[in-house]
């Protein structure tokens, strides 16, 4: 028995010392590993296209869209010496009159063809109501090695006005078998394009560029540079229908100081400090609301 993993087209090749039946196959019973021994690092198929006969020595499989999705997402299978497949004694029967199963064993790969398949980036969504980028993928993506500072968003794609992306506090995360991967915009990110007045009104000024080696995929292909990617249509660009919280105050009798800190970028422009009120309990019998001579100023992010 031995079998072949070809992860740039998607095949699984399984080879066997006698003719199987292939209409006995399980799928959910063939699992990809990272070592010999048994371990918490596996991907179990869902399913598959058969290639082979109906009764042969070897089995040829196309893996699904989902199965090619979650063996790339791991951080196994990658190579010769952390590919294995763990197949139990129901996945399939042979071609005998008694249908024998197949011996339950763990092999190591034989032949392992790596993806070198460029990824491309199908769409993106600029969602200014939870204050993210969110970039979808044809393949799994490392979004932890992404480089976010090389991200920039224009609103237009020639002599436009032009922002890129800083890297404090921005948080990279990735769903979806690790094909959609979300930038949580910082603060300095949100000044610079939600408020700047200039861009991200509507997809028609919002564009977005990456150049090449921005991000890779699992299998550490680079993708390939985006150059003035327009958000063409409505979902792509969602307005901020979100009210935002006031997190947190402070208050510094010496310096007469109220620090108020939100959940989102403020704009004090918009601050009536008459309908703040300052109270000694949170339904306090003693309440001193603010007066208007009361002056309001930002805080950089």
């Amino acid at each position: 028995q031995s079998f072949n993993l070809d992860m740039n087209m998607g095949y699984l090749n399984l080879t066997f010392s006698e003719i199987m039946d292939t209409r006995s196959l399980q799928y959910g019973k063939l699992t990809i590993q990272q070592t010999l021994a048994p371990t918490l690092a596996r991907y179990m198929l869902t399913g598959g296209t058969l290639l082979s006969a109906m009764f042969d020595y070897r089995v040829a499989i196309l893996l699904t869209q989902q199965d090619f999705y979650g063996i790339e997402a791991t951080v196994f299978a990658k190579s010769l010496s952390d590919t294995f497949l763990s197949i139990d004694s129901s996945a399939i029967t042979d071609l005998s009159p008694t249908s024998n199963p197949v011996t339950n064993t763990t092999l190591a790969v034989q032949q392992y063809i790596a993806d070198t398949t460029p990824p491309h980036l199908i769409k993106y969504q600029l969602d200014l109501s939870t204050n993210k980028l969110i970039l979808t993928f044809d393949r799994p993506m490392a979004e932890n090695l992404m480089h976010v500072t090389q991200i920039s968003l224009s609103s237009a794609s020639l002599n436009g006005t032009t922002v890129t992306l800083t890297s404090p506090g921005t948080v990279v995360t990735s769903s979806n078998q690790r094909t959609v991967v979300s930038i949580a915009l910082n603060a300095h990110d949100l000044l610079a394009t939600k408020y700047s007045g200039i861009l991200a009104y509507d997809p028609t000024d919002t564009y977005l560029s990456l150049p090449d080696f921005t991000i890779s995929d699992t299998a550490d292909v680079p993708l390939g540079s985006v150059s003035y990617l327009q958000a063409t249509s409505p979902n792509q660009l969602i307005p901020d229908s979100s009210r935002m919280k006031l997190l947190e105050f402070s208050l510094n009798m010496l310096t007469r100081t109220l620090s108020l800190t939100f959940d989102d970028v403020a704009n004090p422009l918009t601050c009536n400090v008459t309908g703040i009120t300052i109270l000694n309990a949170p339904a306090g019998s003693i309440q001193v609301p603010l007066s208007s001579g009361s002056s309001v100023a930002s805080m950089q992010p």
